[in-house]
């Protein structure tokens, strides 16, 4: 191995856990196997400090190695005793055991590199090497916790050249590297909000008010220098002066406040971020110095008004991208027009999956943070998240909420297993587990039901709380998305629907509809002749004769 590939515990990396095979003329007679394991804690220039459990080496090896020279393979060392501490259940994270264990931590030269190789834990057994701890063979120290201790026994050790750390080539400057402190993080940019853009449109405007009454005054001064003339000498005697004065004798104090003085009182313009437009050229190609506000060419006035455009247009573009909730609040289907922000912004993210420029696993994590530590910041990238321990596993075992729903229960026990794997960026392992989803999703549809099929999934059984009813929420109102859907999901979907269900409509509305049969006008229809109420008599008037 060489030392660049190494990963030091004082360095805040994560340390690789190594096997350590060294000579057996350096080893402790009657150990049990020839190896042990072993943790680089700090690095130096011609060499390092390695932590490996007490006993491993000779006593007499490690006495004479205290005042041993600088070629030697082992150098200074000390006992030093911390908590123990081994994988969780899920893998990705580790908990302590509760038990502390004593260990030598010793100097090795750079000759010892090629007794060292790293650890695989399914090629070495940590019954195959000496631990840590007989009780707890897969636990190992948790060094972070002593450094300040071994940082301490640095600086003690005196002013030998191999106890002070130092080789006898190197120059003074040349110390072990301390453990260094992780930087601190750069503060996450605020948010651009239409409140906070209409505040600066606002100043900017009281500005360029400011300074354009300043520019009237400064003209009127200017004209009045035009009317009254200035009396010059003789001519013969001297030179004609000029008649008009210069155009800068107008700007003076008398003419009202300079324009720096007003600059001075309103104080800096506030700085906004020039908007990307699409289509627009690359700003590397050219950029003109009037328009750039930062730029120390051009007047107070022009980098004002330039200031202003700058800020109309990040507001013009802030509310064209629109907010979910309120395009969703906005859209019914009893409004006269017809929006399209929740397809637009479907068709975005489709297009986002589609170039694989999407986050929507990083977002799902985030989810998964929050319901777990809700009065924690959530983490802004994948390696935070990871440095938190955030697992799918872990949240289904707690909330649960596959009561009377087994089938998916199951599934979703599977796609945990998938999710925590694809995390921990381990992809091996997620298109193992993803392959055993699939087989078992389709046996199951085949028998029809999950005896068999979730035994194929080679995991044991889920818990009990993932069949537990989901809790009731405090609001009457509910939620209408599971804690995993982020509120931008939920937005866009639901505006979508809305919207679709508003064009249906519409379109129902525009068919052309079947007019009602026309009734006959009465008065144009004769009316039935009426029977007479009684018989009429006979022509002639005669009366007939019995």
């Amino acid at each position: 191995m060489i030392q660049d590939s190494l990963k030091f515990v004082g360095r805040g990396e994560d340390s690789h856990l190594l096997v350590f095979e060294p000579p057996a003329e350096y080893l402790t007679l009657g150990i049990r196997a020839p190896t042990c394991l072993a943790i680089p804690v700090i690095p130096r220039k011609e060499g390092f400090l390695l932590a490996i459990p007490e006993n491993f080496l000779q006593a007499d090896v490690v006495t004479d190695a205290l005042f041993a020279e600088d070629g030697s393979l082992f150098g200074p060392s000390r006992d030093f005793v911390a908590p123990l501490i081994e994988e969780d259940e899920s893998g990705l994270g580790t908990v302590n055991v509760g038990v502390e264990a004593r260990f030598l931590v010793i100097d090795v030269s750079h000759a010892g590199l090629e007794f060292l190789r790293e650890y695989d834990p399914v090629t070495d057994p940590s019954g195959d090497h000496m631990v840590f701890s007989v009780d707890r063979p897969e636990a190992i120290p948790q060094i972070e916790t002593i450094l300040d201790r071994i940082s301490e026994w640095i600086q003690q050790s005196g002013g030998a050249a191999r106890l002070d750390f130092y080789s006898a080539r190197e120059e003074p400057t040349q110390e072990v590297i301390a453990p260094s402190k992780p930087a601190p993080k750069k503060a996450a940019a605020k948010k651009v909000t239409a409140a906070a853009l209409a505040e600066t449109v606002s100043a900017l405007s009281s500005q360029v008010q400011l300074l354009a009454a300043q520019q009237q005054e400064l003209m009127k001064s200017h004209q009045a220098s035009f009317v009254t003339p200035v009396a010059g000498p003789e001519l013969g005697k001297a030179a004609m002066p000029s008649v008009l004065p210069p155009v800068s004798a107008g700007m003076g104090g008398t003419g009202g406040l300079p324009v720096p003085k007003i600059s001075k009182l309103l104080g800096p313009p506030p700085k906004t971020k020039q908007p990307v437009l699409f289509g627009a050229a690359d700003a590397s190609d050219a950029v003109n110095p009037v328009e750039n506000p930062e730029s120390p060419g051009g007047d107070e006035m022009t980098r004002a008004i330039v200031q202003q455009s700058q800020a109309i247009s990040a507001l013009v573009s802030h509310l064209a991208s629109g907010d979910p909730i309120a395009d969703l609040s906005s859209t019914s289907a009893s409004s006269q027009g017809i929006g399209t922000r929740g397809v637009a912004r479907r068709e975005r993210m489709q297009q986002e999956l589609a170039t694989g420029s999407s986050s929507m696993f990083m977002q799902v994590q985030q989810q998964i943070y929050k319901k777990m530590n809700p009065a924690l910041p959530v983490p802004r990238t994948e390696q935070d998240l990871l440095a938190s321990g955030t697992s799918m596993c872990a949240y289904l075992e707690r909330f649960g909420g596959y009561k009377g729903k087994n089938e998916l229960g199951m599934i979703m026990w599977m796609l945990g297993h998938c999710m925590d794997s694809a995390a921990s960026g381990d992809v091996h392992k997620t298109r193992e587990f993803l392959a055993l989803t699939t087989a078992c999703v389709e046996q199951a549809s085949m028998d029809g039901h999950w005896g068999i099929a979730y035994v194929l999934s080679l995991l044991e059984e889920p818990p009990s709380q993932l069949f537990a009813d989901r809790a009731h929420p405090v609001s009457a109102l509910g939620k209408p998305f599971s804690p995993l859907v982020p509120g931008v999901w939920s937005a866009t979907a639901l505006a979508y629907l809305k919207e679709v269900d508003l064009l249906s409509t519409k379109k129902t509305e525009a068919r052309p509809q079947k007019s009602p049969a026309k009734a006959e006008d009465p008065s144009s229809t004769p009316s039935p002749k009426r029977r007479p109420r009684f018989p009429k008599k006979p022509k002639g008037g005669g009366e007939t004769t019995s």
